[in-house]
């Protein structure tokens, strides 16, 4: 079972939050994310690890989708970032 706190520190921890975007956005392709955020191979994999353990991704066919959870809290964030620009 994952807790809001735990979700929350996945995806704000450093650029976890922009491979998730890029992950639900345009898709997970591996070599396109390490090279337009210039990851190295661990932090990339630091990164889709903390995704995946938290079940906001999963890999199908050797990219990386988000889940039915990761595109709810990605829906989320848009809400909040609006609400926030609205403020």
């Amino acid at each position: 079972m994952r807790s809001e706190t735990q979700v929350i520190n996945a995806l704000f921890h450093d650029k976890s939050f922009v491979v998730f975007d890029l992950i639900v956005v345009e898709g997970g392709d591996r070599k396109r994310i390490i090279n337009s955020l210039r990851l190295t191979s661990k932090q990339y994999h630091s990164r889709m690890s903390a995704l995946r353990k938290f079940g906001l991704v999963e890999k199908s066919n050797g990219t990386y989708l988000p889940t039915s959870f990761g595109e709810v809290v990605h829906e989320a964030r848009l809400l909040i970032e609006s609400a926030i620009k609205d403020y």
